[in-house]
């Protein structure tokens, strides 16, 4: 809109057309006030530009076609209309939520996922794919406003043996019900099969200098080896077990590799930032994702591959 004056929008919608099943909405409901002459409906004013209202349609059947337009009113009273729109309610979208990207996954998997609008009419089901294989059925669920259904992966695999170490597993989640105008399809979410459990996992340590003397691991959590943690006290951090290539490793057995190894890297009683105690307070890593991981020396990151070194 032209000018620097002030300027007041105000905003009406109508239903035009719809494309519903039984029960579905056909009205605006909330997204404005009570409709007037021709079923125009009052969705918001607007006096800052740019002049726009978020009339909530969340209660219409997708593919319902609604009409827009905007008249605006200046500080003399005078009025125009802007010509109308019309538009469509699209589908709802669907997302799964987990598990993430690229996850490495053992025995069960959770799989969840949200519906934009969601409704409590909704029904998700969830569906897997081995390897490229067909898709098939896992569960469904209809409590929104999270869809979740549990998957035993533990007996798939060579004679129910297991799924062998790196095997892709594809989810996808559909969404039907009423208002959402045939079947709605999330994208595929990809995982990983982890293969047999970890027993240990490496913590690699660089420093330039190589001094590593009386550098440790403070270790604490479910994942660590009880009587690993048996042995350890502020005072007396767990030692490296070898040095390679002028990195430090420190082996760590574990009782459960699902679990957060949670550790601090610092010298007996050290507590002082960076001379006795690294950066980045009490960090973690879960050997399920990655039973390697590299620290450099000053840098809060935990690394899961090799990171350059100075």
């Amino acid at each position: 809109m032209a000018g620097s004056g002030f300027y007041e929008v105000s905003f009406e919608a109508r239903v035009v057309g719809t494309h519903r099943g039984p029960g579905e909405a056909g009205a605006l409901g909330d997204a404005g006030g009570k409709p007037g002459r021709n079923g125009w409906t009052a969705v918001g004013t607007d006096d800052t530009a740019p002049y726009r209202v978020f009339p909530d349609v969340s209660g219409l059947g997708a593919g319902t076609k609604l009409e827009f337009r905007a008249v605006v009113l200046d500080l003399k009273g005078h009025t125009r209309q802007a010509k109308s729109r019309k538009v469509s309610v699209p589908q709802p979208s669907l997302t799964i939520q987990s598990p993430a990207e690229g996850a490495k996954v053992r025995d069960s998997v959770t799989v969840s996922a949200v519906a934009d609008p969601e409704r409590a009419t909704h029904v998700v089901s969830f569906e897997r794919s081995v390897a490229g294989g067909p898709w098939t059925p896992i569960g469904s669920d209809d409590s929104s406003p999270v869809y979740t259904a549990v998957d035993d992966i533990s007996g798939l695999g060579e004679a129910g043996g297991g799924l062998a170490a790196g095997t892709a597993i594809a989810y996808r989640a559909k969404l039907t019900g009423p208002g959402v105008g045939g079947t709605v399809t999330s994208a595929v979410r990809t995982v990983v099969a982890a293969g047999p459990p970890s027993t240990t996992a490496t913590l690699h340590y660089f420093r330039p200098a190589g001094d590593y003397t009386a550098w440790g691991l403070h270790l604490w959590g479910d994942a660590v080896d009880p009587a690993v943690l048996a042995q350890i006290a502020w005072d007396k951090p767990w030692p490296l077990t070898r040095l390679d290539g002028g990195w430090a490793e420190y082996e760590i057995p574990l009782a459960d590799d699902t679990k957060p190894v949670n550790f601090i890297m610092h010298q007996p009683s050290g507590d002082s930032v960076p001379d006795t105690r690294e950066p980045g307070g009490d960090r973690s890593f879960t050997p399920l994702d990655s039973p390697d991981v590299y620290l450099v020396q000053g840098d809060p990151t935990v690394y899961t591959s090799q990171p350059p070194t100075p």
